[in-house]
């Protein structure tokens, strides 16, 4: 059966937890391939390096169907227009969308300029945490009014929602169990 809309995922996925695990199979329920693409390096975050971090996405998603790695020869910056129209162009003929969390659209650069990302369909996760800003509302609504493309909107069972990867390198730093905040197999792969 040809899929007709491609979800595309673009993060540091540092490390893949198992909240990235549960918006993969909530895109995946609505009918969607999804491909995941690692970043190669974030300046904000202390990234694992780029081999280990596709290492513990391979094995958190093998036994999933319709489940990709994105290609790290095709390297994708969602503020670059170059990459966005190149990003079109390998899946033309499809639906195609962007899948962010809401924190993403608040502080990405990406969406605080008027670029082609905004042109593109759209899965937007709500992911409150305890950074948020008194004005990240507001932010956030502008920033959906500027998408020209459909705008999807989902939401993480509670359980799933506070699970961020600092939270995750934090506990591993402290020695602390992390078993219910990432895949079992990706866990012992990390230790």
């Amino acid at each position: 059966k040809e899929h007709k809309r491609i979800a595309f995922f673009p993060g540091s996925f540092d490390p893949f937890s198992l909240s990235h695990k549960k918006i993969v199979t909530e895109i995946k329920e609505k009918g969607f391939e999804v491909y995941l693409a690692v970043d190669e390096f974030s300046w904000s975050k202390r990234t694992q390096p780029h081999r280990f971090r596709r290492d513990i996405i391979n094995i958190a998603i093998a036994h999933e169907r319709d489940v990709y790695l994105f290609p790290s020869q095709i390297p994708i910056n969602i503020s670059n227009d170059k990459d966005l129209s190149k990003l079109k162009s390998l899946f033309k003929n499809k639906e195609l969308f962007i899948v962010v969390g809401t924190d993403v659209l608040v502080n990405a650069s990406a969406y605080k300029k008027d670029g082609l990302i905004n042109q593109f369909n759209h899965i937007v996760f709500d992911r409150k945490s305890i950074h948020s800003k008194d004005d990240d509302d507001y932010i956030l609504e502008e920033r959906l009014k500027n998408i020209r493309g459909k705008v999807l909107k989902l939401s993480l069972p509670p359980q799933y929602e506070d699970i961020s990867s600092s939270q995750i390198r934090r506990s591993i730093d402290l020695n602390r169990d992390i078993s219910n905040l990432i895949d079992p197999l990706a866990q012992r792969y990390i230790y």
